[in-house]
């Protein structure tokens, strides 16, 4: 005789991060991601990692120091790649399982507000229309 597995409760278990929890971390992290890449707060440290090494002082002038320093620059002047990580942090300080599986369907959603919100801010629009005015000739 053939016996049918409760069903329900595997299903349960293997479901995931919940759609509620994962568009709550990803507001939280965009949000991140925009304090630390766009808004002044943090200007003074974005600003002080993109020095050049020639006025930078002399501990801090070191090649390999230069090129993590660069590094670390492009990386935060990126809303989309600061809200990446902010995403995978955010998702694995969050309670619960599915950590990683929620953290990359978080970076997912962050990416789609971060787009959202160059397009629908000023900055966005002034920038889509320059580019449908170059792309068109």
């Amino acid at each position: 005789m053939i016996t049918r597995r409760n069903t329900a409760g595997a299903s349960a278990r293997r479901s995931g991060p919940g759609l509620q929890e994962v568009v709550v971390i990803a507001f939280a992290a965009n949000r991140v991601a925009r304090a630390v890449s766009v808004d002044s707060i943090s200007a003074p440290i974005r600003q002080r990692l993109r020095r050049s090494p020639q006025q930078a002082s002399p501990q801090e002038a070191s090649q390999a120091s230069g090129r993590a320093r660069q590094f670390t620059a492009e990386l935060l002047d990126c809303p989309v790649c600061t809200g990446w990580w902010s995403s995978l942090a955010l998702s694995m300080m969050w309670p619960g399982r599915y950590r990683l599986r929620r953290g990359l369907a978080v970076a997912g959603v962050q990416v789609v507000l971060s787009f959202a919100e160059r397009l629908v801010s000023e900055e966005g629009r002034i920038a889509v229309h320059e580019a449908q005015v170059t792309g068109g000739d």
